[in-house]
């Protein structure tokens, strides 16, 4: 049986129940109230309406602009202005950005700077603008007024895309100058800004008449300056004068009858009946917009190709010696040449010492290895007394360039230190001498067979190398050869100056050649990069071993064990395309790409003609075309200052879908110009 509850406790329980519950009604009034984007305690339809603006102080479009503040009034309560400093664009542009607050429903503004006279403002906020609940956008919201008696209302619109490869731009600035000075974009603010979208699009509005230098900027400080290296431009080489033009003529009932095309040159206002000189877009746009499209505004496909300048400024950017064998020499840009004199320590050592350095083989005490782009080299030190020395001096001697970009023999001194550091006890040493392959169990038909070093070796033993091709269980061995890589020409000499005597200065070349005899004394070329010279039936098993001393260091370091099984693959596994350009009329180069503008195959053409791409992996390829004006055999960006536009890129309009043991043909017609 159940404990009964006194009549006298359970009211009293009833009484603290209703208490709790009014108490619980009231607090969720008071936070409903206090909280006034907090949604009906009823539920409701989904908000998907942005904001609307419901008045502004002073009005939008309003001329003979003095105020100082401007509130903008919306009928609900709105976000925080996330990100407003990157979405804002103002212009023309102020010298310093205005206060920009939220107010309750309201946003104010309030000018930092002297506003110029006569001039259309425009505000764009882009995506900053949403209200507060759901987060519904304002897409594009403006407040434009004018400190003149008239609004500007002329427009341009285009695209910015990346001269190298006609990607479209997103976060680019477009810029108009109404002067014509070079000088304009190093060191003046334009008149009129617009952002480019993610699809590269930018339209530029509220623009006075008159004829405007355009520039592209990807802006690396975020001045609207062309002030650094680095940054991307990209201009037009004439003058554009915006318009409008009727494209289609006003109804009778309307007050006046125009012609079919209208040029507007010069400013135009905003009155309340329509006339030859008043604006035409703002009175249809403001009064009726379903009258818009009776106007076109031109230019309306501008299109602007941004590239980064290379500026013939040939300098040593780093160096450093992080081994003893090893100096590292790094430049700011591709070389042409390149002579390099090891310096005698005249203050350390006494001058008839210093021929103790060369070896009795009179072989060098160098050897070098370039970087694929020619702007780096390492000098190894195959000497080993050379090696030993805390501090060596080089100089280098190469073709620099002077205040105007003028050739002028150029030479750097440079002072290497190295201090040997004693390992900890713990610490593992792992064998720094390193061989590796680009293959590794398949090798592709038409790939050559490398083997890089991690440093140059002295001497190769053969009988410790077994190179075979293998079938079912029988083996037959192959004599193993080697090649150097195939490196294009470069001129580069190297000498030990002083280090023979006075007038026997020695010195050797190392020429970057294609080289197909076998190398058998490694004296005086020495790189990292070397090819088996050998021929590899397709289908076809190999195997590669390398045993301890197969390689050799000069500091007498040798290889481990190394083990590599591959097999050929077989023709039918690859395709091929063939491609028959026409029309062309001046020197291209023709690029077959794969992926993420990755080159797997380059032609040089000057006619019209048939190409051949063979042994392609299936997958899917591009072309690519590089109008090579200058004839160098590369693609060359633009020079602002010099009035130089980029080489033109073009692409085959459609992505080629190769599969395997099939050859595509393909047609590709050059539009006369």
């Amino acid at each position: 049986m159940k404990d009964e509850i006194p009549a006298q406790n359970l009211i009293s329980r009833r009484k603290t129940m209703n208490y709790f519950a009014a108490a619980s009604i009231s607090l969720l009034f008071l936070f409903s109230c206090a909280n006034p984007g907090a949604k009906s305690l009823t539920g409701g339809p989904k908000d998907e309406t942005p904001p609307v603006v419901v008045k502004s102080v002073p009005e939008n479009y309003s001329t003979n602009f003095i105020a100082t503040e401007v509130e903008i009034t919306f009928d609900e309560y709105l976000k925080s202005l996330q990100g407003l400093n990157q979405k804002l664009i103002i212009s023309p542009v102020m010298d310093e950005i205005p206060e920009i607050k939220i107010r309750g429903k309201s946003i104010v503004i309030k000018f930092k700077t002297e506003l110029l006279p006569d001039r259309t403002y425009a505000l764009n906020f882009g995506d900053a603008v949403a209200d507060l609940n759901e987060g519904n956008v304002f897409e594009n919201f403006m407040y434009v007024f004018s400190t003149g008696d008239q609004l500007d209302s002329l427009e341009m619109s285009g695209i910015v895309r990346s001269a190298i490869d006609n990607k479209p731009l997103e976060g680019t600035a477009v810029m108009l100058y109404q002067d014509d000075q070079d000088s304009l974009p190093l060191t003046d603010l334009p008149i009129y800004l617009s952002i480019t979208n993610k699809e590269g699009l930018f339209s530029l509005r509220n623009l006075a008449g008159g004829s405007y230098k355009v520039f592209a900027l990807k802006d690396g400080n975020s001045n609207f300056l062309f002030d650094q290296l680095k940054e991307e431009i990209g201009f037009l080489d004439t003058l554009i004068t915006p318009g409008v033009r009727i494209i289609e003529k006003l109804l009778a009932t309307d007050t006046i009858t125009l012609a079919d095309t209208l040029q507007v040159s010069d400013s135009l206002s905003l009155p309340n009946t329509i006339s030859l000189t008043d604006s035409l877009l703002l009175a249809d746009t403001i009064k009726s917009p379903e009258k818009k499209s009776k106007y076109e505004y031109y230019p309306k496909n501008i299109e602007l190709y941004t590239f980064t300048e290379i500026i013939n400024r040939q300098f040593i950017s780093s160096s450093g010696r992080p081994l003893k064998n090893k100096i590292e020499i790094i430049f700011n840009q591709a070389l042409d040449s390149l002579s390099i004199d090891l310096l005698p320590e005249i203050d350390t050592l006494p001058y008839p010492n210093i021929n103790l350095l060369t070896n009795t083989t009179d072989s060098s005490p160098f050897a070098l290895h370039y970087s694929p782009t020619l702007d780096s080299i390492d000098i190894w030190l195959t000497d080993t007394t050379l090696a030993k020395r805390d501090t060596l001096i080089f100089n280098f001697q190469y073709t620099g360039y002077d205040s105007i970009e003028q050739p002028i023999p150029f030479s750097d001194t440079v002072s290497f230190s190295f201090r040997q550091t004693t390992p900890k006890k713990d610490d593992k040493q792992s064998n720094p001498f390193k061989i590796q392959t680009n293959f590794s169990k398949i090798k592709e038909l038409g790939q050559a067979a490398r083997i890089t070093f991690s440093e140059p070796w002295a001497k190769m033993d053969t009988s410790r190398i077994e190179l075979a091709r293998t079938r079912d269980t029988l083996i037959f061995p192959m004599e193993f050869k080697l090649k150097p890589d195939t490196l294009e020409l470069f001129n580069i000499q190297c000498s030990r100056s002083g280090l023979v005597g006075p007038g026997e200065e020695k010195r050797i070349a190392y020429p970057r050649i294609d080289q197909e005899t076998i190398i058998e004394d490694t004296s005086i070329i020495n790189t990292l990069n070397y090819a088996l010279d050998q021929v590899f039936l397709p289908d076809s098993s190999y195997s590669l071993t390398l045993l301890p001393g197969a390689f050799t260091t000069h500091a007498g370091l040798s290889n481990d064990t190394t083990k590599i099984s591959f097999r050929v693959n077989t023709e039918e596994k690859y395709g091929s395309i063939v491609l028959e350009m026409e029309e062309l009329q001046q020197p291209v180069i023709l690029q077959l790409l794969k992926g993420k503008e990755k080159i797997v195959a380059e032609r040089r053409l000057d006619t019209s003609g048939t190409v051949v791409f063979a042994l392609l992996k299936p997958g899917k390829y591009k072309l690519k075309l590089i109008f090579d004006k200058n004839n160098n055999g590369q693609w060359d960006p633009g020079r602002y200052l010099l009035g130089i536009q980029p080489e033109r890129v073009l692409y085959y309009d459609k992505e080629l879908e190769l599969k395997a043991n099939w050859e595509m043909e393909e047609t590709w017609t050059l539009e006369k110009e």
